[in-house]
């Protein structure tokens, strides 16, 4: 079962980022933060609500460069019932804030 199911994951390119369901704390304001392994990109935590983020010497995340997206214009769901869709950090669109069209980050709560 999960070999079929990673067999349809790496169809549709998403393999790598299905493997991880844990997402490792990356900088901070604190000394020598650890940083994301290549093809992620160390993020503000868009599954903590009403965060100020790494700007407040909280840690980040690393997302996966490959986390599918979600929201925008034309609505996208994530790919999977597992995932839910996050604001996409750092992106400078604000869904509360009229970012209507924001896009989102597919994401394991």
């Amino acid at each position: 079962m999960l070999t079929s199911n990673m067999l349809a994951l790496a169809a549709l390119g998403l393999a790598s980022f299905a493997a991880a369901h844990e997402y490792p704390p990356c900088g901070g304001h604190r000394p020598n933060p650890p940083e994301c392994r290549p093809y992620s990109t160390c993020k503000d935590d868009p599954r903590i609500q009403d965060s100020c983020g790494m700007a407040c010497d909280q840690p980040g995340i690393c997302i996966p460069d490959n986390a599918p997206s979600c929201a925008g214009f034309a609505g996208r769901q994530c790919p999977n019932k597992k995932l839910r869709c996050y604001d996409a950090p750092n992106d400078g669109c604000d869904p509360k804030h009229g970012g209507a069209d924001c896009i989102g980050v597919c994401l394991y709560p």
